[in-house]
């Protein structure tokens, strides 16, 4: 399956379904299903890393409005998946898997999901 890394709070976005249209200095011939994957990148614990969140749909990609030389990246039919680890890549890559697709669709709930599986700490916002 075709993979993109991003880094884990604009991840996150695409799979919660904030996150439309990824920008890019580059552009592929390529549409269709792309998997969405976390990087590395510590960008605080309420964050995944390092993992495959989620399955988009690249359906198209038009140059950027403002800014020469970048690319709007349009995605839809967001679809999240049992998270699983993964080291990230540049550009488009390969990644030979075949993931889950689970059936949450709210943020919260998305939250509370990776929670449970301990991929993201969310105590700082808990009332206790």
């Amino acid at each position: 399956m075709r993979a993109l890394a991003l880094w884990p709070i604009y991840a996150t976005a695409v799979a919660v379904g904030d996150k439309k249209i990824e920008y890019r200095t580059w552009k592929t011939p390529y549409r269709g299903d792309i998997l969405i994957c976390a990087t590395a990148k510590n960008q605080g614990k309420d964050l995944p890393r390092s993992m495959a969140i989620c399955i988009v749909e690249l359906y198209d990609i038009k140059p950027n409005k403002r800014e020469a030389g970048l690319y709007d990246w349009h995605l839809r039919n967001v679809r999240l998946i049992e998270p699983f680890e993964t080291k990230c890549k540049l550009n488009l890559y390969n990644l030979d898997c075949e993931p889950k697709i689970v059936d949450i669709h709210d943020a919260d709930d998305i939250a509370d999901y990776w929670e449970s599986l301990g991929i993201i700490d969310l105590s700082d916002y808990r009332e206790e």
